[in-house]
């Protein structure tokens, strides 16, 4: 009689598993892919900052320097698709906090699996809030540093990719030691993760956090 009772738990739990990730995908599915349209054949970071359901898409415009990207994805990698479906849910009708809160969970797990880790980072660059009424780096590069997102050093990616976590708590003009620290950390990371060499992190190290020609705005 145990063994039946213990082989019958099993079952129980096996079923309920089975039931679970059946839910999930429909779950997935219904608010996931149907959430998020096929990607265009082609687009522009804009587009895709309306409509992150086309992240992935090939794009037009010029890409990012390759150490902002780095930096976004040292920063801000691991929250990327949260921060995605954050954006796209933003956009829905929804009927309250409770759908909102389901939606965000499930739209997040769909991107992990069904959008690269690059495009996610892309996008978050591309369409994160910096601060200053400033979407994307383009933007922050000239808000914050005066100059040309292309200009940006390794210092000044990893200063603007700092912003992403908090816009205000980080505004180098307001708080400079708060950004240093975490401008810092940031190439720190980069270093441990092998994207910048030692030399490297001590040049950037030694770069001011409030260049002469950006101001507080």
């Amino acid at each position: 009689m145990v063994k039946v009772k213990i082989a019958g738990s099993r079952g129980l739990t096996l079923g309920t598993l089975c039931l679970a990730g059946i839910v999930t995908a429909l779950g997935l599915w219904q608010y996931g892919g149907l959430l998020l349209p096929s990607p265009a054949p082609k687009t522009s970071y804009a587009n895709i900052c309306d409509d992150p359901g086309k992240i992935g898409s090939p794009v037009t415009d010029v890409p990012l320097p390759r150490h902002l990207y780095q930096a976004v994805d040292v920063a801000e990698g691991d929250n990327a698709a949260s921060m995605a479906a954050r954006a796209h849910i933003n956009t829905a009708l929804l009927a309250g906090n409770d759908e909102r809160l389901v939606r965000n969970l499930l739209t997040t797990v769909y991107y992990k699996l069904a959008v690269s880790r690059s495009s996610l980072v892309e996008f978050v660059a591309n369409c994160g809030y910096f601060g200053r009424n400033t979407v994307g780096a383009s933007e922050a590069a000239q808000a914050f540093l005066g100059k040309p997102v292309s200009d940006v050093t390794l210092g000044e990616a990893a200063l603007l990719a700092g912003l992403l976590k908090g816009p205000h708590s980080y505004d180098p003009a307001r708080y400079p030691v708060r950004a240093r620290r975490r401008r810092d950390m940031i190439l720190e990371k980069m270093l441990s993760t092998g994207k910048i060499a030692q030399a490297d992190l001590t040049a950037a190290k030694l770069e001011p956090v409030t260049p002469a020609q950006a101001g507080t705005q």
